[in-house]
């Protein structure tokens, strides 16, 4: 036999590699082609570049609208325009100067000072109103550009300010803020159908009502007035659902200048764990006696009647049943950094020795509120939630939140009878109030700090049930004063009360409309504004401050500012020191001081203002008397 030459041994074994490759190859593709479904992997990948393309539009919002229960906007992104330079551009610096002075209202020194300045591109005026911003583009001024980006707003400022949180340069760093950023990053993660509306940018539904969370700052305000050094809360659950309805802390930040406040003012005391008083852990423990009562006998006794009872195992399961171990809702996780840093309590108390058995010594009020609200709604299990909804920003459909494990059908942690009985353990100890509603209110000493330094602290904790006999909203108010007088007044503790229930019957006729409502209202067209027009329009009843260019300390006479532009105004009252108080829109109608009297420097001036069509018609008005008399 004819022996093989080394070279066509060497081109045979070469092409072995490449044959195994393309059967491997061929196999790959058909266990693919059998196991991988197409279609769903080019809906992600045309998702993913979908975004990818919305995030790289200038023009488009990267964070969705804050909404209310009923549409009402909490958070909205805007832009914010700033007016930059090209300084090789610019055929005359003086003469850029003077032509933005007169519509920036910016005096024309400093405008100069900017542009004559070394760097090649410049900042002139940033954040400028949308008139302005007109103005500036009907200039076409050479060398000079604006500049513009997108700003979270917060028009209802402080207004739960805790709840809602607050977000820079898109990233959510509070509240529900912070948890917008994990719920977009969670999409990828859910099934094609439940998705769809995540493939961008979508609004938020909360909860909240504003109305109701109105009326509760009002009442936290009147309880923390005489009282400086005051935190204090209010916390509106539904029973049926675990919804936040209002969430109200004392003192409160606006989110849209959130830097300005320290850190224990940016925490949240609703997340914050509190020494809970003795009187709520011995309730506590007795509604855990009633339902191991109910558990091994299948009968329920009257809450007086019950005999003590060493399960613990029962009670230990109790507390996992009603969220005690839980950890928290998405909604309400905080970044570490707000959360106030961890201290040393210790409850003052006149006896020792009472046995708690295993009911926790520590809670949030979040975690209290959502626990004894499973007692009394007939035993059902419920989440806390602050979020209802999804909308579409372009279809306006809504959705479900995706991935929200849902208050599960029929999961009960107490039996009906059991959450009757412990209803009737709570009004025991309660005072009547409207609506056949009963508040509990109890309180505790806590000594509070770290090492050699310690605070004395008043606890008072109030929980309104409304009705007692069917719960629909559980209402939790925490108030954290200093001790200066250890001894309690008693006028104090019933003024508490009777604040609460003076409230009762509004929010309950709220939440009846409000829940008709929110079925059947929908985001509205929003009417594009910048940054600082926002901020402009809530402004109907406000008061500013004009700078002085001058440090002299003179009086100012008032000039006759009657018939002019608001703006024309302003430039005037440029001149002097003052405070400006601005009632209604349009043209000066009104001024105080009048004309030539003496303003002093750092004094208040009022200016009326009022549209030009209420003028002609006012004046209409008084004219046809006139005629009349003179017929």
């Amino acid at each position: 036999m004819a022996k093989q030459s080394r070279l066509r041994t060497r081109k045979n074994s070469g092409r072995r590699p490449a044959i195994l490759f393309v059967i491997l190859l061929i196999v790959l593709a058909g266990a693919s082609w059998y196991y991988v479904d197409f279609h769903k992997l080019f809906v992600r990948v045309r998702a993913f570049f979908e975004v990818a393309r919305k995030s790289m539009d200038s023009g488009s919002d990267t964070r969705g609208i804050i909404y209310d229960r009923n549409f009402k906007e909490l958070a909205v992104s805007l832009e914010k325009v700033s007016v930059c330079a090209r300084m090789r551009d610019i055929p005359s610096v003086e003469e850029t100067a003077a032509k933005l002075s007169s519509v920036l209202r910016v005096d024309s020194q400093q405008i100069l000072g900017r542009l004559q300045g070394d760097a090649l591109r410049t900042w002139v005026v940033q954040n400028i109103s949308q008139q302005q911003e007109e103005s500036v583009k009907k200039l076409n001024i050479p060398g000079i550009f604006l500049s513009q980006e997108k700003a979270r707003f917060y028009p209802q400022e402080e207004t739960a300010a805790h709840l809602i949180g607050f977000a820079e340069n898109d990233i959510g760093l509070s509240g529900i803020e912070y948890y917008y950023d994990s719920l977009l990053s969670r999409h990828t993660t859910v099934s094609e159908e439940n998705a769809d509306h995540l493939r961008g940018f979508p609004h938020l539904v909360l909860t909240i009502d504003l109305k109701i969370q109105d009326i509760l700052e009002k009442l936290i305000d009147h309880i923390v007035a005489r009282q400086p050094g005051v935190k204090a809360g209010a916390y509106l659950m539904e029973a049926g659902s675990g919804a936040i309805v209002a969430s109200v802390q004392h003192p409160s930040f606006n989110p849209n200048n959130y830097r300005e406040y320290p850190e224990e003012v940016l925490s949240n005391l609703f997340l914050e764990p509190m020494l809970l008083p003795a009187e709520i852990r011995r309730f506590l423990r007795d509604a855990a006696l009633l339902n191991t009562q109910n558990e091994v006998t299948g009968t329920q006794l009257p809450w007086s009647l019950i005999p003590p009872d060493e399960s613990l195992g029962s009670q230990v399961r109790l507390w996992d049943r009603i969220g005690l171990n839980e950890p928290l809702p998405p909604e309400f996780i905080e970044d570490s950094k707000l959360l106030s840093t961890s201290s040393e309590m210790h409850e003052i108390v006149l006896k020792e020795g009472e046995n708690f058995d295993t009911v926790p010594e520590f809670l949030t009020p979040l975690q209290l509120l959502t626990s004894v609200t499973c007692l009394f709604n007939s035993g059902e299990k419920i989440r806390a939630k602050a979020v209802s909804q999804l909308v579409d920003p372009e279809t306006k459909r809504e959705y479900p939140l995706p991935g929200r494990q849902e208050s599960p059908t029929g999961q009960q942690t107490v039996s009906a009878q059991t959450s009757r009985e412990i209803m009737r353990l709570l009004a025991g100890q309660s005072q009547p109030g409207q609506l056949d509603s009963v508040s509990f209110e109890t309180g505790n000493l806590v000594a509070t700090g770290k090492k050699s330094v310690w605070d004395l602290n008043r606890h008072r904790l109030q929980l309104t049930v409304v009705p007692s006999l069917h719960p629909e909203l559980v209402l939790l108010v925490v108030v954290e004063a200093p001790a200066i007088d250890v001894r309690a007044k008693k006028a104090e503790d019933t003024d508490l009360a009777r604040a609460v229930d003076s409230v009762v019957e509004r929010i309950a006729v709220l939440q009846q409309v409000g829940m008709t409502v929110s079925d059947v209202v929908s985001p509205g067209e929003r009417k594009k504004v910048n940054y600082t027009a926002a901020k402009d329009d809530l402004r109907q009843d406000r008061t500013i401050r004009v700078s002085s260019l001058s440090e002299e300390d003179k009086v100012f006479p008032m000039p006759d500012l009657k018939g002019m532009s608001l703006r024309k105004a302003l430039r005037i009252l440029g001149q002097a020191d003052v405070r400006i108080r601005i009632v209604g829109t349009g043209k000066v109608t009104g001024q105080e001081p009048k004309p030539g009297e003496l303003l002093a420097k750092k004094g208040e001036c009022v200016l009326v203002l009022q549209k030009e069509e209420s003028i002609q018609l006012k004046n209409l008005e008084q004219k046809q008397p006139l005629q009349k008399e003179a017929r």
